[in-house]
């Protein structure tokens, strides 16, 4: 049963998502510029995610972990493969995040055919991370804005509570 003061919260945060709904719902520039082009050489198509919405509003309204904005996109068709297994992605991938992106961790796994690629950009305080991780059949790109404080308190200490952004 719901407390009255639950309740009112969740009604302050429903109502929040809704105002910054546009704000929330919004790609990063860098992201949408690396779907484009994926789309494009690749001729993928972005799978939708049930409620990714609410996540994304929810997480911009109230940060958790240290995590103040997301983007997400699924990928599960066979031209995937052809992406993990194209020798210049990561120079690709980083021409199209655009300037301040760098290399963070590339993982190249030729005899499975599976690739993650991670590339940082600071941004003041914060710490935005693109992630693209393929496998033969399926792909997943990220895009998150997390306070590196949080996150390394994640990383040290992975069943305590982190600090708030």
């Amino acid at each position: 049963m719901l407390r009255p003061r639950n309740c009112a919260l969740a009604m302050a945060l429903v109502l929040a998502s809704f105002l910054s709904g546009g704000a929330a719902l919004a790609r990063d520039r860098s992201f949408a510029a690396v779907m484009r082009g994926l789309e494009q050489d690749y001729d993928l198509r972005e799978q939708k995610v049930p409620c990714m919405w609410l996540v994304k509003c929810l997480i911009k309204v109230a940060p958790k972990h240290g995590v103040s904005r997301l983007d997400f996109a699924l990928f599960e068709e066979r031209n995937v493969r052809e992406l993990a297994a194209a020798p210049d992605l990561d120079a690709r991938i980083q021409t199209m995040l655009g300037s301040g992106w760098r290399p963070f961790v590339q993982v190249d796994s030729s005899k499975d055919k599976e690739r993650v690629l991670i590339f940082a950009r600071p941004d003041g305080r914060r710490m935005d991370l693109f992630i693209l991780s393929c496998e033969p059949d399926e792909g997943v790109a990220v895009f998150f804005r997390a306070n590196p404080d949080a996150l390394k308190a994640v990383m040290d200490h992975p069943g305590s509570v982190p600090m708030r952004d």
